[in-house]
């Protein structure tokens, strides 16, 4: 990992940070984040990032031994935001940001419905018994379990925004507090499954 930052004015400030990663059974990978920071005075300022980002499966997603599935890949993603700060105090912030995010390989469980499908196509095809393919079904004929597996997604795209308040006092002698106010709006959100 390895990070700079400068400030080629007084009132910006540029960043850049890099991180290299190696495991053992995947392919390595180095994700980079750039950003910058300008005041424009009067106690605002305005960010704007952009990064990558890379994250392995979990041994539980991986190695479960009912629902692990030992063929997932890393997730990668891309993500930037653009975002306005108002400080007047120091005592008080408020942040509107704007955010975008693409995960390729997001791993999620499985949809529900092929699995149902399934089910069906092989009672259709004369199989018999409280559980056929991965579906358990109860003597009335009520599902009792299904069992799913988690996947890589093809693709996870989302936007939208973020708003924070934040304001602190001192109560003297008991110390300080903060209150916080966070709200998020999400614009737009899409998840792509491998097989349509």
């Amino acid at each position: 990992f390895a990070s700079l930052s400068g400030q080629p004015a007084a009132a910006l400030l540029l960043q850049a940070s890099a991180r290299y990663d190696d495991p053992d059974d995947y392919d390595s990978e180095t994700s980079i984040h750039v950003g910058a920071d300008y005041q424009l005075g009067g106690g605002f300022s305005l960010a704007v990032n952009w990064g990558e980002a890379f994250k392995l499966p979990s041994f539980f997603a991986l190695g479960h031994g009912l629902v692990g599935n030992p063929d997932l890949q890393p997730e990668e993603s891309d993500n930037w935001t653009v975002g306005l700060v108002w400080s007047p105090t120091t005592s008080l912030s408020v942040v509107l940001d704007y955010f975008d995010i693409e995960i390729n390989g997001q791993i999620w469980d499985e949809e529900l419905q092929p699995l149902l499908d399934d089910e069906l196509a092989l009672r259709q095809a004369g199989e018999t018994g409280a559980t056929v393919g991965r579906v358990t079904r109860q003597d009335s004929g009520r599902i009792e379990r299904l069992l799913t597996m988690p996947q890589n997604l093809d693709t996870t795209n989302t936007d939208g925004i973020d708003a924070e308040a934040r304001y602190a006092f001192g109560i003297g002698p008991a110390g300080d507090v903060a209150l916080k106010l966070v709200w998020t709006h999400v614009l737009h959100y899409k998840r792509d499954y491998k097989d349509g």
